[in-house]
C-alpha cells in the first residue's frame, strides 16, 4: 500500500508538471507565430523573409501538435467542476483573436447565457481550442467572406455545441478517416488534431458528429447535462 501511495504521488506530480510545461511552451509559441505573421505582412515583397518565416511557422506548428499529443496522454486529475461552456469558448476566441482578425474572419457567437457542464476544465479547453483553431486555419486561404458560427444550446437534458465554418469542406474520400491518426489535409499538419478531439469527447462521455460539404464544415458536440 505504501508503494502504491508513493507511485500515485509521483504520477500526480508528473501530471501537474506536464500541464504547467504545456502552458509555458504554448505562450512563447503563440507569440512567435503572431510576430512571424506580422513580419510576412510587413515585408511581403521580400521572398527570403517569407520563405524563412514559413519554415519557422512549420516548426512551430509541429511543436504545438506534439504538445497536444503529449497532453492527451497525460494523467488527468479526477476532480470535475461546473464549467460555463460559453465562458470557455469566449476565452478560446480571445486567445485566437489575432489570427481571427488577421484573416478577417467574422465570428457569430452569443456568450450571454450560462450553460454549465460538470467536466474536467483542462480537457474542455483543449477540446474547444482544437476545434475552433481548425476552423480558423480552414479559412486562412479562403477568398471572400469568411465566417465561423458557434451555437451552444440545451436540447432535452443534453447540451449541444455546434461549430461551423464556411470553408471548402472535407473531400468525400477523407470523411471515413477524420478521427484516424495520422490523417491530415493540411500542408504542415501531422494529423493528430481530430484524433485528439475525438479522444477527449469520448473521455468526457460525449458524442461528436461532423457534417461537411462544399459550403463548409459543421462540428456537432453533444454532452449529457448531468455529466
Amino acid at each position: 500500500m505504501n508503494d502504491l501511495y508513493s507511485l500515485n504521488e509521483k504520477l500526480v506530480e508528473k501530471e501537474k508538471f506536464g500541464r504547467i510545461a504545456a502552458h509555458e511552451i504554448r505562450n512563447p509559441l503563440n507569440s512567435m507565430y503572431l510576430n512571424l505573421q506580422y513580419l510576412k505582412m510587413e515585408f511581403g515583397d521580400n521572398k527570403k523573409i517569407e520563405e524563412i518565416s514559413d519554415l519557422i511557422i512549420e516548426q512551430i506548428k509541429t511543436i504545438d501538435t506534439i504538445v497536444d499529443e503529449l497532453s492527451s496522454r497525460a494523467i488527468i486529475e479526477s476532480e470535475d467542476k461546473e464549467i460555463n461552456i460559453n465562458s470557455v469558448i469566449s476565452q478560446i476566441l480571445n486567445l485566437l483573436k489575432y489570427k481571427i482578425l488577421e484573416n478577417s474572419i467574422e465570428v457569430d457567437f452569443d456568450s450571454k447565457e450560462n450553460i454549465l457542464l460538470r467536466v474536467n476544465s483542462q480537457r474542455l479547453n483543449q477540446l474547444f481550442y482544437n476545434i475552433i483553431n481548425n476552423a480558423v486555419e480552414e479559412l486562412e486561404n479562403k477568398e471572400g467572406n469568411k465566417k465561423i458560427k458557434i451555437d451552444v444550446l440545451k436540447k432535452d437534458k443534453n447540451i449541444v455545441v455546434i461549430i461551423s465554418d464556411n470553408g471548402k469542406g472535407i473531400p468525400e474520400e477523407y470523411k471515413d478517416n477524420l478521427f484516424v491518426k495520422p490523417f491530415t489535409t493540411k500542408k504542415y499538419g501531422n494529423g493528430i488534431g481530430l484524433f485528439i478531439v475525438h479522444s477527449i469527447v469520448k473521455e468526457l462521455n460525449g458524442d461528436i458528429k461532423i457534417e461537411s460539404s462544399k459550403e463548409g464544415t459543421k462540428v456537432i458536440l453533444e454532452f449529457k447535462e448531468g455529466e
